[in-house]
C-alpha cells in the first residue's frame, strides 16, 4: 500500500498547485470526516461549531470549514459552465473528477489563507478517492497530528436519516422518489471504496479514528469526536495572535 501511495503521489504531482506549503500553516490541524451519504456528517459539523462557538467568538481559536458538498452545490447554482460540465454526474450520484476536486479544495484553502490560516480546518467531502488521499498526503494536508474520522453506519441507518432529511424539506415526498436511486448509488460507492481508503489513510502520518455511525449523532457520535478533538483545541489557544474582533469561522 505504501508503494501505491507513492505511485499515486508521483502521478498527481503536475495537478497540485504550489500556492502554499505546509510550512506556512504547519500549526493548522486538518480534521476529516469520511463516511457514507446521509451518515450525519453535516449535522455533526453543526454540533462541533456550536461547541467551538464561544472560543471562536472570544478569539481563542480560528476554525475553517471545507464542506465539499456545499462548494459543489454553490458552483452548480452560480456557474453555468460548471453546471453543464458536472451537473449531470453529480445528480446521477457520481463524484466530481479528481483533478477538478483537487483544484476546488486548494482554491478553498487559498481563500482561508488570505486572512491567516485557521488553527483547525474541518473537512467534509474531500479525500474520497485514492488520488485525493495521495495528493493530500504529498502536499501535507494529511500530516502528523491531523485526524481522519471514519464514520461507518448501516444502510438502514443512513436511509432513515435520508428519509428524515427529505421529509423535512419543501416538496420532500417528491424529493424522496427523485433522489432515492442516487442515495443507494452513493452508499454503495462508499462501501466499495472505504476499505482501500482506510488502508491509505493508515499509511499517512495522520491519526485514523473509527466511529460507530449507527449511534445517535448528538448523544453518541458527537461526544466521542469532541473528546478526541479537545486536546487539539486546547493546544490551539492563541490569545495574542487572535483578538476577539478577528475571530471567525473561515
Amino acid at each position: 500500500m505504501t508503494k501505491l501511495v507513492s505511485v499515486l503521489c508521483a502521478a498527481l504531482a503536475p495537478l497540485a498547485s504550489k500556492l502554499f506549503s505546509r510550512e506556512k500553516y504547519r500549526e493548522t490541524r486538518f480534521v476529516y470526516f469520511i463516511g457514507p451519504t446521509c451518515v450525519g456528517k453535516g449535522y455533526l459539523m453543526k454540533l462541533l461549531l456550536s461547541w467551538l462557538r464561544v472560543m471562536i467568538n472570544r478569539g481563542l481559536v480560528r476554525v475553517g470549514i471545507v464542506s465539499f458538498g456545499d462548494i459543489v452545490k454553490d458552483l452548480l447554482e452560480s456557474d453555468p459552465e460548471f453546471n453543464r460540465a458536472y451537473g449531470p454526474m453529480v445528480r446521477a450520484g457520481d463524484l466530481i473528477p479528481d483533478p477538478e476536486a483537487i483544484i476546488l479544495f486548494e482554491r478553498k484553502i487559498d481563500e482561508m489563507a488570505k486572512n491567516g490560516m485557521p488553527n483547525m480546518v474541518l473537512v467534509d467531502g474531500f479525500c474520497r478517492s485514492p488520488n485525493q488521499i495521495a495528493f493530500a498526503a504529498r502536499e501535507g494536508y494529511l500530516a502528523e497530528g491531523d485526524k481522519v474520522f471514519m464514520i461507518e453506519a448501516s444502510e438502514s441507518t443512513c436511509l432513515a436519516r435520508f428519509m428524515h432529511r427529505c421529509e423535512n424539506k419543501p416538496n420532500g415526498k417528491n424529493r424522496i422518489d427523485a433522489e432515492l436511486p442516487t442515495f443507494h448509488k452513493r452508499f454503495r460507492l462508499h462501501q466499495n471504496t472505504a476499505p482501500q481508503l482506510r488502508e491509505m489513510f493508515k499509511e499517512t502520518a495522520c491519526d485514523v479514528i473509527e466511529v460507530d455511525g449507527d449511534e445517535s449523532i448528538a448523544e453518541g457520535i458527537f461526544p466521542k469526536i469532541q473528546a478526541c478533538l479537545e486536546p487539539d483545541v486546547d493546544a490551539s489557544f492563541d490569545t495574542e495572535r487572535y483578538a476577539p474582533e478577528q475571530a471567525a469561522v473561515a
